[in-house]
């Protein structure tokens, strides 16, 4: 006897994918709102105009759902493609002149977090209340060092990194200077315009992390 095959037709799988975009869309102010503790699964569903299980079977729980809204915010789409990945990332990290790389890196940082910041510091003060998202902030930081990781091997293969400045140490740096609680800070605490950071980090990066002509 043979086995049913799944249904998978296109129109299923867009519905589907419409139906998340939709809940995520729902989600994304109530995080930033009310936090994470102060938003339920029953809140995004009704924001979105679905039931409870129909979130739980998108997302499986409220922190996969959270974690997944982060990641969408980071790259603007639902695309399962990786930062390091992406086009803007590689012609970023293939830019010959050392300034102009840390210049265009700066100004992706800064529109990522133009969407991803206030999110990701909804995360940043919530993993000691779910051991769950606690677990995931831990690989959204492997994931960011190594990116920030590649930048640092890209300017070392140049030999461009300040003297006795090793790939490690400068991921450190571009790790610490760019981090969204840091553009959190600027921004949103003491009210610099993107512009301002954009141009503050690519300064700070260029002062701390190539040698002088």
């Amino acid at each position: 006897m043979k086995s049913r095959r799944p249904y998978n037709s296109p129109r299923r799988q867009e519905q589907a994918r419409q139906t998340r975009r939709a809940i995520l869309d729902a989600a994304r102010p109530l995080f930033i709102e009310r936090g994470y503790s102060g938003t339920s699964m029953g809140d995004i569903a009704q924001a979105a105009g679905v039931s409870i299980k129909t979130v739980e079977a998108a997302f499986g729980t409220k922190a996969k759902l959270l974690a997944a809204l982060r990641d969408f915010s980071i790259v603007g789409d639902d695309d399962a493609i990786p930062v390091a990945e992406r086009a803007w990332f590689r012609e970023m990290l293939e830019e010959p002149d050392p300034h102009r790389q840390l210049e265009l890196f700066a100004r992706l940082s800064c529109q990522i977090k133009r969407r991803a910041a206030a999110l990701t510091e909804v995360i940043r003060r919530a993993v000691q209340a779910d051991q769950e998202l606690g677990e995931l902030w831990q690989v959204f930081q492997d994931q960011y060092m190594g990116d920030q990781r590649a930048v640092a091997e890209r300017l070392a293969a140049r030999g461009v990194l300040r003297k006795g400045l090793d790939v490690a140490d400068a991921a450190a740096i571009i790790g610490m200077l760019n981090h969204p609680s840091v553009y959190y800070l600027a921004v949103f605490d003491h009210g610099w315009s993107d512009k301002r950071f954009e141009h503050w980090l690519a300064d700070a990066l260029v002062r701390q992390l190539l040698r002088e002509p």
